[in-house]
């Protein structure tokens, strides 16, 4: 008996010993490995927002980009990755009052052209090695590649202000449309609990509540929609200006009082052929053709610009041996003719884009002055019918229902009213304008350097007047601009 118990002792303890053994290497293989340091990949390479630690509590906007801007953004101008950002205190977290973030106008064009994407990628693509260094004399074709660069970049950033004020005006005719919507059943609930009162009194009243009801119930679905509408806005907003969907950022536009100018539609398209960046691109290609680098300015133009149509010579249909041409000054002449069409191609485009929106723009401020006319109309209505009920030839309720009718109408106004400023907006972006208010092409001196022609097309430089959002990092195209504008 004393043997066989101590054999089942011993093989308990056998048993406790392998099983801690086991859960221990389990413990140890579960364990990450840290990979040497050559062999690591920077967190930077990839910019999720789950590589940003997370922060106990609420966080301010502007803690909340700061955080993602420190994961989105490298230094341009040295490529090193930013410092951690600090630690945000809880303090101030509450600083975005019920209303929502205030944004105006121009800070919301000008913050998401310096925030796109589409403008960082262009601007890190002046850091590659065939970009002119300041250290030595950059060739032409260093300077024509810099500048359809610069271009590029400036017709991004005025697409993406465009974007932002479309989202903008949305946004805005979203919320004053709830407010509108609020105010309808505001009415309504007040009219419904008179009508209740005066039955309990038992006196008739000549009003159908179920009529009243299927309206409030209409109201009810209505404002759902703009509810709706206003989160996608506000989402596309947060986008457009650096920030995550998830983030809870709401932002609330102030929209100054309506001034709309005439539409002129030479003036307009005068203005779009002149300065937008596009434009400016495809004569720039068009001045810069030599005998000897029309393929190579070709060339340029279809990597800054893809869409571009101009054919580059290469492989068995190259066109010098579908044409059999030879000669330099025939490839040049067709070089130029070819540039000399995309060009006016792109021309008629920009027209076509600014008559249409100018259009568009005329006919809301149309219906608009309509619909004011229309809420004039109703308010002298009211005040009849207010006069009618102190005689006793009208009643409480037919008031409310011309009040009703008074919010539907301004809700039409509403509605016109930010159609014609996102038309507009569409305008300004068709002008190239947007990029000219954001300080993204200023007329600056020519050009002049060894081998290359002077060129007179305006280049596109960081304003100076606007500052930039936090974490922000876009001092590479002040720092090259330097070595053209001595």
């Amino acid at each position: 008996m004393y043997s066989r118990g101590w054999r089942q002792l011993v093989l308990v303890g056998a048993l406790a010993f392998c099983t801690g053994c086991s859960s221990q290497r389990a413990r140890v293989s579960r364990a990450p490995v840290a990979a040497p340091e050559e062999h690591r990949i920077p967190e930077i390479a990839f910019n999720a927002p789950q590589a940003v630690a997370p922060v106990a509590g609420r966080q301010s906007a502007d803690e909340r980009r700061e955080l993602q801007r420190a994961a989105l953004f490298v230094d341009v101008e040295d490529g090193a990755p930013p410092a951690a950002p600090p630690a945000p205190s809880n303090e101030n977290n509450n600083r975005r009052s019920d209303a929502g973030i205030p944004v105006t106008e121009y800070d919301c064009m000008c913050r998401a052209a310096n925030s796109s994407p589409e403008v960082a990628i262009v601007l890190l693509e002046l850091q590659l090695p065939s970009t002119p260094n300041c250290k030595k004399q950059p060739t032409p074709d260093e300077v024509l590649r810099y500048r359809l660069l610069q271009l590029r970049a400036a017709e991004a950033a005025n697409l993406a202000a465009g974007r932002a004020l479309q989202a903008f005006y949305g946004l805005a005719e979203a919320r004053r449309q709830r407010e509108l919507v609020d105010a309808s059943l505001a009415r309504l609930d007040e009219a419904l609990a008179d009508l209740e009162s005066i039955r309990d009194r038992g006196i008739a009243a000549e009003v159908d509540q179920h009529q009243l009801a299927l309206q409030r119930s209409q109201l009810q679905r209505r404002r759902t929609e703009v509810e709706t509408a206003i989160v996608s806005a506000n989402s596309t907003l947060k986008l457009l200006l650096g920030e995550w969907p998830a983030s809870d950022a709401e932002y609330d536009p102030q929209v100054e009082p309506p001034a709309f100018p005439a539409f002129d539609r030479a003036q307009s398209a005068g203005t779009a052929i002149s300065q937008r960046p596009d434009l400016n691109a495809a004569r720039l290609v068009l001045s810069s053709m030599s005998r000897n680098s029309s393929t190579t300015v070709v060339g340029m133009l279809q990597q800054t610009y893809p869409g571009s149509t101009i054919p580059v010579p290469g492989g068995g249909c190259a066109l010098s041996s579908l044409l059999a041409i030879h000669d330099g000054d025939q490839v040049l002449s067709v070089r130029r003719r070819q540039a000399d069409r995309l060009l006016n191609a792109m021309k008629r485009s920009a027209v076509d884009e600014v008559v249409r929106y100018g259009r568009e723009a005329s006919n809301h401020l149309e219906e608009m002055a309509l619909a004011e006319r229309d809420v004039s109309r109703t308010d002298q209505k009211i005040a009849d019918l207010q006069d009618l009920r102190a005689s006793g030839r009208s009643t409480y309720f037919d008031v409310v229902r011309v009040e009703l009718q008074r919010i539907e109408s301004e809700s039409e106004v509403v509605r016109h009213r930010f159609a014609a400023e996102t038309a507009f907006a569409k305008l300004r972006q068709a002008e190239g304008a947007l990029a000219v208010e954001c300080g993204w092409i200023e007329q600056c001196a020519p050009i002049t350097r060894r081998g290359a022609a002077e060129l007179q097309e305006p280049i596109p430089l960081m304003p100076a007047s606007y500052e930039q959002p936090a974490g922000t990092s876009l001092t590479i195209k002040q720092g090259m601009a330097k070595c053209f504008l001595k």
